[in-house]
């Protein structure tokens, strides 16, 4: 017996712990043989530096400060999310490669091999458009727009947005409730918590539909001033629906007269 598929359903319901040992000799042997390979081999394995887990969430807290995919902006009567300035950065190096190759094809046009001017103005014919449009939205356009006076929110197709491809329009009256969730917060990596939070704000509807606004990404340590960043879009958008908000509480954890102060 060399291979798992020659061992029996009796055997296979031992191994994952679902019954007990299998009857059969041949069968028991086999599966004896192999937990005493898995064990030899456990006890091969090197035991992991102690201090390795604190050198990964060293750098964990050194890369991740804060990152968010929006900004908001607030005026009496309206509300608007708007993508990060930083996913700018793609469609604009897409925009100015499409320059580059329409400036290259007018300044050597006579010295280009003729496949080559093909294959820059393709290029440049697909990518200005397209990168432009991108660009514009990054900068002026919208993921989530509630306006006051038309009693209602918009969600907006990311790519052509600018009020074109509208994905959801929700009236205010068909809104339950504005909740802000810790999506990390119950996620734990050998017995200890994740080092980073992340909050997100999500607008429930009357049927239970969930609609997901913006999320904010913080080091731990930033917990609180994380959520009193997002609880503050989160109560503009409530106040402006007239909806109640739902939110998490930090609640500080009292340090036992055991636990070493941190370094």
């Amino acid at each position: 017996m060399t291979h798992q598929s020659d061992w029996s359903d009796e055997a296979h319901r031992y191994l994952d712990g679902d019954g007990p040992p299998p009857t059969e000799v041949r069968q028991r042997e086999a599966v004896e043989r192999f937990e005493t390979a898995v064990r030899s081999f456990a006890e091969s394995v090197p035991s992991l530096d102690a201090e390795l887990d604190a050198r990964v969430m060293a750098a964990v807290r050194f890369r991740v400060r804060r990152r968010r995919d929006w900004r908001w902006f607030l005026t009496p009567g309206a509300m608007s999310m708007r993508p990060a300035l930083a996913a700018a950065l793609f469609p604009l190096m897409g925009l100015l490669s499409g320059i580059a190759a329409f400036v290259t094809i007018l300044l050597w046009l006579g010295s280009l091999p003729f496949f080559l001017v093909v294959l820059l103005l393709v290029y440049a014919v697909l990518s200005i458009p397209l990168a432009g449009i991108g660009f514009v939205y990054t900068i002026a356009g919208a993921n989530v727009v509630f306006e006051k006076e038309k009693q209602s929110g918009v969600w907006q197709q990311g790519f052509l947005g600018m009020g074109v491809g509208t994905t959801e329009l929700v009236p205010f009256w068909k809104i339950e409730e504005i909740r802000i969730e810790e999506t990390t917060g119950g996620q734990r990596w050998q017995g200890e918590r994740e080092d980073v939070a992340q909050f997100e704000i999500v607008l429930i509807k009357v049927s239970g539909k969930r609609l997901r606004i913006g999320d904010l990404i913080v080091p731990r340590s930033l917990m609180r001033q994380g959520l009193g960043e997002v609880r503050e879009v989160a109560e503009a958008i409530a106040q402006m629906t007239g909806k109640p908000l739902v939110a998490p509480e930090v609640v500080r954890r009292r340090r036992t007269e055991g636990e070493a102060e941190p370094s």
